[in-house]
């Protein structure tokens, strides 16, 4: 059936699974949290709306400007590492799946051997 390494294996997913659901749904309020925290006290880094009225109105300082023509690229490439991280992460679950379906097809042999005989 099950080899002892299979068994912990399970073991610990199981853990992860049943941890993970909590843990991610305050991970998404905190960010959402401090979204809402920068988009009220820090306009000029998270309200695209407030930089473009400034932009119109003239209202932003020629430093402001440099700078964020500065931290435009570098969120751009913040924003392409994440899409890289985010597929590198679904390698791994893939990988995991793949070993799931290693347990799942040792068991049903074991099962199968047990019910013919």
């Amino acid at each position: 059936m099950l080899t002892e390494k299979d068994q912990k294996f399970l073991a610990a997913r199981r853990k992860a699974v049943r941890l993970g659901r909590p843990v991610f749904v305050v991970l998404l309020f905190l960010f959402l949290g401090v979204y809402g925290y920068l988009w009220f006290r820090v306009p000029l880094l998270a309200n695209p709306f407030h930089v473009l009225g400034a932009i119109e109105q003239n209202a932003l300082a020629d430093t402001t400007l440099q700078t964020l023509a500065v931290l435009c690229p570098l969120c751009f490439l913040m924003a392409w590492f994440l899409v890289v991280l985010a597929v590198v992460l679904l390698l791994s679950l893939l990988q995991t799946e793949r070993r799931y379906l290693g347990i799942v097809e040792r068991a049903s042999e074991g099962v199968n051997e047990t019910t013919s005989e």
